[in-house]
């Protein structure tokens, strides 16, 4: 009776620690053949409508509140330079490239929005690979 406890604890307890890692995690998607993509906003706005295009694939985010990070979007393929798109207290902020660039590794990446200006409607943005 006390090994059939012990191990109904023990898989309580690792079940309880999987979900724990689950919540925690950012990344959605299994499939090593795509490009995972989040939003970190580093700025002191919200930005509303975000919208990523690249390629042949536009993806919504919706709103991003101020210094935090989204949940990761999944892509088929993305490139480097991509068009951005949202609003910030009703100002519309685009950045469109002006060139098709190179093709991302499939993997996870970060976008991090910051200097965000209303009254020039320009921002700053890096995209980095995460391990």
């Amino acid at each position: 009776m006390i090994k059939q406890l012990a191990v109904l604890f023990s898989l309580a307890f690792f079940v309880a620690c999987d979900e724990e890692l689950d919540s925690q995690r950012t990344f959605v998607d299994p499939n090593p053949f795509d490009v995972e993509l989040r939003i970190n906003n580093k700025s002191n706005f919200q930005l509303d409508s975000f919208n990523i295009t690249t390629g042949n694939e536009s993806v919504y985010y919706g709103s991003l509140e101020r210094k935090k990070t989204s949940i990761s979007k999944s892509f088929q393929s993305a490139y480097e330079e991509m068009d951005l798109n949202f609003m910030v207290e009703e100002r519309k902020f685009i950045h469109i490239p002006p060139t098709t660039s190179t093709k991302l590794e499939n993997g996870q990446y970060e976008l991090q929005i910051d200097g965000v200006d209303t009254s020039t409607l320009k921002f700053t943005f890096l995209l980095e690979k995460l391990e």
